[in-house]
């Protein structure tokens, strides 16, 4: 009975850490296991992970990306499962209708995120729990916007590279030379950069927060219709913003359409924004993004079907009324919708097998 009584009490010591912080808007999944690690006096990152029941592995290579490991930590920390996820780039994948799971994620991530810390000095030394922000791991800031000065992308006392998951849980140190990160120096902002940087930060803002209810059930393919409207406003063609882009016109197919495989990347979709002249804030604005939740008219239908058509063509698809449907993303039966569509649809593949047989 004793022994029964003592295994009890020693399992709920830790069914929670005896101290929990909370995560800070915008801070890392990596960064607040650190401090939970260091503020309950755990000597290595490894313990958290046992005492969670988490698969520790996963944590370290996929750093910062959504893990189903949640239950286990948010018991022990004492924190919400859903406040714990908004550590991690799981809002930014609702975003664009993008499964949680690290592979396709990474795919479409792999060209946009840091393999090493970023930090701002400033922000390290003036705040009185320091952490590292999600926001610094995209490539695409160049620097802090509240300090107006560039981010470090290794220890400015020694120059060594800073991984992102640390061994043992002392956060704001180099692991190299021991030093506080917090004072390293940095340099200003160039100006033609800090609007850049104030941008790109109100941007991944908006991504890394939840969606907003009104568009939570938005697909993929409303935030291609949302571009393509931008683009038409702009009179650009498909063309002309590959062009813009220095990209392939499949890049932009890709973005208005959503092919089936997903090719564009995160920095595709900033880059087509950029060329437009609108960033993603206006393009993910929910009141134009709810309007493209209705279907579409035979008129848009139509240019849809078009560009559809031109995206297979220059795959060397042959456009069917099967492989319109599937690139579109639509039902086999969703053509019925439009008959005059329809009819238009048979004329111009009986025209293609009458020059084929020629």
């Amino acid at each position: 009975m004793q022994t029964g009584a003592f295994t009890d009490r020693e399992r709920a010591i830790w069914k929670r850490l005896p101290l929990h912080p909370q995560p800070q808007p915008f801070e890392t999944l990596t960064s607040y296991l650190t401090r939970l690690s260091s503020a309950n006096g755990l000597q290595s990152m490894n313990e958290l992970g046992v005492l969670a029941g988490a698969t520790w592995s996963r944590v370290k290579t996929h750093p910062d990306y959504p893990c189903p490991v949640y239950e286990g930590l948010a018991g022990i920390a004492g924190c919400p499962a859903e406040r714990l996820a908004s550590t991690t780039l799981l809002h930014l994948a609702q975003h664009f209708g993008y499964s949680p799971h690290p592979k396709p994620l990474r795919r479409f991530l792999h060209t946009s995120l840091a393999p090493f810390l970023r930090y701002c000095p400033l922000c390290l030394a003036e705040s009185s729990f320091p952490y590292y922000s999600l926001l610094w791991r995209f490539l695409t800031i160049p620097g802090c916007a509240s300090h107006g000065c560039l981010l470090l992308e290794q220890c400015g006392q020694c120059g060594s590279p800073l991984p992102l998951v640390l061994r043992t849980p002392r956060l704001g140190c180099c692991p190299t030379c021991q030093r506080e990160l917090s004072t390293c120096q940095t340099a200003a902002l160039p100006r033609e950069l800090m609007q850049v940087t104030q941008r790109r930060t109100e941007e991944l803002e908006m991504l890394l927060s939840p969606r907003s209810r009104t568009v939570v059930d938005a697909r993929p393919k409303v935030i291609g219709r949302r571009f393509a409207e931008l683009r038409h406003l702009r009179n650009l063609s498909i063309t002309a913003v590959a062009s813009l882009m220095h990209m392939d016109e499949r890049v932009v197919l890709d973005i208005e359409y959503v092919n089936q495989h997903r090719a564009a990347t995160f920095s595709d979709y900033l880059q087509y924004a950029d060329s437009l002249g609108y960033s993603l804030r206006e393009v993910f604005a929910s009141e134009h993004l709810q309007k493209h939740l209705t279907p579409l008219g035979e008129q848009q239908m139509v240019a849809q079907v078009e560009a559809a058509a031109q995206h297979l063509q220059a795959r060397g698809i042959p456009v069917t009324q099967r492989s319109l449907v599937n690139c579109l993303g639509l039902p086999r039966t969703a053509l019925h919708a439009y008959p005059s569509l329809l009819s238009s649809l048979k004329r111009d593949m009986q025209e293609r097998r009458h020059e084929k047989a020629r």
